[in-house]
């Protein structure tokens, strides 16, 4: 008996302390009472939220989770925690070249099998406003979009296409690397395989799997 009175003191002991060291995500206060756990988008995982911050409106761009001080307000008007903040490639010359280094590193890791286009490509970083009024674009028989970037290819005849790559600005580094892998795929999946008779819609499919 006094093992297991023990044991349960021990226990709500433990349980007091947790609960003193939950802070909110958000604010970074102590959380007194309920909570919230939301999903954190940008790292995974879930975020404990106190009640008041997870009513706020306003969510960052990246992860999704309530802002509240701190935070960066982008020219398109989305809003970045100041962490992905941190995170972010907010400079739109930086992004570009990491978008043509992803395109190198794809050049390497498959050069045994294929070769990605290079000097026929134009890489743009766009922000969001920009980005949504290509989906609504006339005139493209041949468009991928995704929230994060799209492809237009343009065919100049004989098989030969220049190709407009179009991502979005100031995401994280490794979320513009994914970005600029899936365009550039798109770009591959144009050149090489509409021959096999392949439409827009079949290529989309081949490269988000």
């Amino acid at each position: 008996m006094k093992a297991a009175l023990t044991a349960l003191l021990l226990a709500g002991f433990t349980a007091a302390s947790l609960a003193q060291s939950v802070k909110c995500r958000v604010c970074d206060q102590p959380i007194e009472g309920p909570f919230c756990q939301l999903e954190d988008k940008a790292r995974g995982g879930q975020a404990d939220v106190c009640a008041d911050c997870a009513k706020l409106e306003s969510r960052c761009f990246a992860c999704g989770l309530p802002v509240k001080a701190g935070f960066t307000t982008l020219t398109d008007g989305r809003l970045l925690c100041a962490r992905d903040a941190r995170e972010a490639v907010l400079d739109n010359e930086e992004a570009r070249k990491t978008c043509l280094e992803v395109r190198d590193d794809l050049d390497r890791l498959y050069s045994r099998f294929l070769s990605f286009p290079c000097s026929n490509v134009v890489v743009m970083i766009l922000d969001r406003f920009t980005l949504e009024s290509l989906f609504k674009a006339p005139g493209y028989s041949r468009l991928c979009t995704s929230v994060f970037g799209a492809t237009r290819s343009h065919e100049l005849g004989d098989g030969v296409y220049v190709h407009t790559i179009s991502v979005l600005s100031a995401l994280s580094r490794p979320r513009l690397a994914a970005v600029a892998a899936h365009e550039f795929a798109h770009a591959w999946l144009t050149e090489h395989l509409l021959a096999a008779g392949l439409t827009a819609p079949g290529l989309v499919a081949l490269s988000t799997g």
